[in-house]
């Protein structure tokens, strides 16, 4: 199956969830990323900020600027994006397709080895590769930073873990795919 047909299968899936079952996944979730020692040590979490129907980060947001763990959330101007650092909700307003992002006077945040840059997707498979939205926002922001030593993870329900998804020459793996339940 291609990506694009992959993509719409199981985002068609996603939006279907009904919301105790997303709950109990998006909760499982938070605690396996807080629990995590990158989470808990203090280094940046670059993280993004959840729309539709796309695994809640908006708790977890919550719990890391509650523990002093300083956040940076993206923020798109044309085909580039970048992070800032954020402090809470107060720092946020619709952006980019409605989805909230750093007001300008955010200061901008660049990885220097120790972050935790939490990636978003539609699909995932076993070695970290992911199909995300097709903007390819994410791609070329990793791909630009690929030698400096920060982890990635992505947050995924189980239905959208598969075997293998089809691979561009640019695609570039997460280092974790944390998922609700060890599958």
């Amino acid at each position: 199956m291609d990506k694009q047909s992959l993509r719409r299968e199981i985002l068609s899936i996603r939006d279907r969830l009904g919301k105790e079952e997303k709950g109990r996944m998006d909760e499982a979730l938070h605690h396996k990323l807080l629990s995590l020692e990158l989470a808990l040590g203090g280094p940046p979490v670059y993280l993004y900020l959840s729309f539709g129907s796309e695994i809640d980060t908006w708790g977890i947001l919550k719990e890391l600027t509650s523990r002093n763990i300083p956040v940076a959330a993206p923020r798109v101007r044309g085909k580039e994006m970048a992070f800032f650092k954020i402090r809470g909700l107060k720092d946020l307003k619709p952006g980019f397709h409605g989805i909230m992002e750093p007001v300008p006077s955010c200061p901008l945040m660049e990885p220097e080895g120790e972050e935790l840059v939490v990636v978003p997707g539609a699909v995932f498979d076993r070695e970290g590769y992911r199909i995300g939205y097709g903007g390819g926002y994410y791609d070329r922001y990793l791909a630009a930073r690929r030698e400096i030593p920060f982890d990635t993870l992505a947050l995924a329900y189980p239905f959208q873990l598969v075997e293998e998804i089809p691979r561009d020459d640019w695609d570039l793996p997460v280092g974790k795919v944390l998922t609700p339940w060890d599958i």
